[in-house]
């Protein structure tokens, strides 16, 4: 069961995404191989471990990549959403996913087998370098992030965070950016590896400062200028949105 690309609203193909990257006519034939199948908040897509056979388009929802640490804790690698593909393709030896892809919230996805891909892929030379551009994106983005989080420490990392969040989830207004997206400490925590007491004395200090503030539970960038300091974000080239973002 599919749905033609033009019945997809903007929101859905956000820029950055893996929609944005295909044109009508590759969309459709992607779509073709998918089946549509509901997910249940707080399910998996699939588990670290599990045979990498499958990919998932996101319609609507949310999920996030995640890998589990030798404490047993979770840290969030990437928050996919609408237009995103979630799945790995590995190298020539790695047939399990390196990650997990937890369900946010309840999430309409197409799945696709790995092997209709790979037939997409021998079928047209565009669509190859479609996907090699996403599996470059990808590989760009956290390497920036980890980058943000061994140089610039805690602070830059989580200053890294809201960044990408304003990115893909701000509303920018006079005086300044809202994230619409509402995190928990704990969730912006999960992202740095840092606890919920963590980031909510970094959060106040920045509070205190001016920096930010709150509006109905939801984040406000009031100083962007001091949070790309933080992490060393260009000031004037600035990263594309397929790397600026969760």
């Amino acid at each position: 069961m599919s749905r033609p690309l033009q019945n997809l609203s903007l929101h859905e193909k956000p820029s950055g995404s893996f929609a944005s990257m295909l044109s009508p006519e590759e969309f459709e034939r992607f779509q073709e191989r998918t089946q549509l199948a509901h997910k249940r908040a707080g399910t998996y897509l699939y588990l670290e471990g599990d045979p990498s056979d499958y990919f998932y388009f996101l319609y609507e929802g949310t999920v996030k990549i995640q890998k589990s640490t030798s404490d047993g804790k979770e840290l969030t690698i990437s928050l996919l959403g609408s237009g995103d593909l979630a799945g790995e393709y590995g190298n020539l030896n790695a047939v399990r996913h390196d990650f997990s892809a937890r369900v946010s919230v309840a999430s309409t996805v197409g799945v696709i087998k790995k092997t209709d891909i790979d037939a997409l892929i021998k079928a047209s030379g565009t669509f190859s370098l479609k996907m090699m551009q996403w599996m470059g994106s990808n590989s760009l983005k956290e390497q920036s992030k980890f980058r943000d989080l061994l140089l610039y420490g805690k602070n830059g990392a989580l200053a890294s965070t809201l960044i990408r969040l304003s990115t893909t989830h701000g509303s920018d207004r006079g005086s300044g950016t809202v994230l619409q997206l509402k995190l928990t400490n704990t969730e912006l925590g999960e992202y740095i590896g840092l606890s919920r007491e963590g980031v909510n004395r970094c959060l106040n200090e920045w509070k205190k400062a001016g920096v930010i503030s709150y509006e109905n539970g939801r984040i406000v960038i009031h100083n962007m200028l001091y949070l790309r300091r933080l992490c060393n974000c260009p000031l004037d080239n600035l990263c594309s949105s397929e790397i600026c973002r969760l």
